[in-house]
Order: C-alpha cells, then sequence, then structure tokens
C-alpha cells in the first residue's frame, strides 16, 4: 500500500509538506510563520493525540500509519506565540528576559508595547519609549481594531508618535511598578478610546477582559509543546470522545 486509501491521509506526503516547512530551504515567510512549532492533533484507532511531527507508527498501538491511514486529516493547533510586527494596531506581550520559547514560567515578568500600522512596536522602559521594527518575534497579541475603523486607523501612527513624545514617557518619570510600561501601553490605548466617546478601561479590566486570556491560551499551548517534545506526544483524556477533532481542537486552546 502506498499510504492512503479513499478515507484516509497519505502520511507521507503530510510530513513531507512539514519537514518543508521546518528546513533551511524553506522560503523566508514560511520559516517565519514556523518560529513556534505547530501543533498537530491526530486521530489513529481511536485514540487522539497532539504532536510536532506525525510519527512513524501510531504511539498507543504501534502500527505504521503509512500502512494504517488516518481516518481523518490532522488538524493544526494554531500557535498563540506569534511575531508582534506582523499584526498591526494591537497589543503584544513578551517575556522582559527570554523569550516563550526558551523557559518561559508563567510567574515570569512580561514586557508590553502597542504597535503601529505597520508593526513597529512602542514600549516605555527604564529608557524611555523605545520604537522596535525587530525584537517582538515571540509574543501574545491583543487586537484592539476591527477591520471598519478606518478612521482611527489612519489616524492611529500620528496619535502614536505625539502620545509617545510627551513628557510624561521620558526615562526619568518610569518606575517598574507605578508608571511602567503598562501604563503606557493602556493610556494610549484609553486616549484612542476617548476620542471615539467610549470609557476609559482600568488595568484590572484590561487585564481580566483582554491579557488574561491570551495568556492562558498561551500556557495551554506550551503546555502541549513540553508534552509533544519531550514525551512525542500529548494523549487526549478519553473523556473528550464524544466531540468532533475541530471541536476538540477549538478547546484546547480556547
Amino acid at each position: 500500500m502506498d499510504g492512503t486509501d479513499s478515507k484516509g491521509v497519505n502520511i507521507r506526503v503530510l510530513n513531507t509538506f512539514l519537514q518543508l516547512c521546518q528546513s533551511s530551504n524553506a522560503s523566508p515567510a514560511i520559516r517565519r510563520a514556523m518560529t513556534a512549532p505547530t501543533l498537530l492533533l491526530f486521530t489513529h484507532c481511536g485514540v487522539r493525540a497532539v504532536v510536532v511531527d506525525l510519527p512513524t507508527c501510531c504511539p498507543t498501538c504501534g502500527a505504521p500509519l503509512a500502512l494504517n491511514p488516518l481516518p481523518e486529516p490532522p488538524i493544526a493547533l494554531p500557535t498563540p506565540i506569534v511575531s508582534g510586527h506582523r499584526h498591526p494596531f494591537a497589543f503584544v506581550l513578551q517575556p522582559t528576559r527570554g523569550g516563550f520559547l526558551s523557559g518561559y514560567k508563567t510567574d515570569d515578568d512580561l514586557h508590553v508595547g502597542i504597535t503601529s500600522s505597520h508593526g513597529e512596536v512602542f514600549s516605555f522602559g527604564p529608557g524611555g519609549v523605545s520604537r522596535d521594527c525587530d525584537g517582538w518575534r515571540q509574543c501574545l497579541v491583543v487586537p484592539l481594531l476591527g477591520a471598519s475603523a478606518l478612521a482611527v486607523r489612519h489616524a492611529w501612527d500620528t496619535w502614536m508618535d505625539r502620545f509617545s513624545e510627551l513628557p510624561t514617557w521620558q526615562a526619568l518619570r518610569y518606575h517598574e511598578d507605578d508608571h511602567n510600561c503598562l501604563d503606557f501601553a493602556l493610556d494610549f490605548w484609553n486616549s484612542v478610546l476617548a476620542r471615539e466617546q467610549h470609557p476609559p478601561l482600568s488595568k484590572l479590566d484590561f487585564t481580566a477582559l483582554s491579557v488574561l486570556p491570551v495568556v492562558r491560551r498561551a500556557s495551554r499551548y506550551l503546555f502541549l509543546l513540553e508534552a509533544a517534545t519531550h514525551r512525542g506526544c500529548h494523549l487526549v483524556n478519553p473523556a473528550y470522545a464524544a466531540c468532533s477533532t475541530d471541536s476538540l481542537a477549538s478547546m484546547m486552546l480556547s
């Protein structure tokens, strides 16, 4: 058999594509997209597993997958860790030291910023306001503007330039606890909300409503990534057997 049938999925073709994406010969666009590994959820012999690369044999029954095709295509679990420079008009977070993919712990400090219309990251720190066109490639992203906010999108960069030049964001005003990167990012967003006649958001509300959901999603992703990397796969709890694969994939990182 060639590893496929009328109902199965050709494992060799899928693995070849994944290897291409991760190889040094892949196009820059593909390699940038693969900075954080894409996790795959697949089903075999009635068991669902999360992996980084499709194995040659089923992790539960041991059958060669090339001879025993999958009953349905594997589903990619989208990584929440992305390049902030590819997400304009957004609130972005990354570890103050290191990266999400290099030893991050849930109690590590996060540095936050706001992206311009072309992905330049404005952030506030001990040195004042920084404007970075690189260096934010392992971020969590909170989108701030919808596609219909055309007037705000048009004025966004001008507002950011003026806001970042205010005396309150000079280096000497920085304080790690009371006047920091979160104050800068949230104060800018509140200034936008005020222009649009919306009420301001408190740190507590913004963190609870917008930041914690993406941090939780990242924590789940990192847990699955660690399990799939160090143990070869993560077997999904049988209690979810009744869920469709699509529904399960959405639940795992929701």
